[in-house]
């Protein structure tokens, strides 16, 4: 399988980047990044505050 698994304390509000994505993580989770995809798992609770942060108004900036 591969991949790296982060693992991020409560409210530590930190980005992790994984291939072209990033996530903000504003409460305890564990992301899992597959390298050769790039793809992120995140836990369905988690899902929708991560995705209001990545298209709401607080989303970060785009990085080339």
């Amino acid at each position: 399988m591969g991949g790296t698994e982060y693992n991020i304390p409560k409210n530590a509000g930190v980005a992790y980047t994984c291939g072209s994505q990033i996530a903000y993580v504003l409460h305890q989770a564990r992301l899992h990044c597959f390298v050769s995809t790039g793809e992120l798992s995140i836990p369905a609770s988690l899902r929708s505050r991560i995705a209001s942060m990545h298209f709401g108004a607080n989303r970060p900036p785009a990085q080339t």
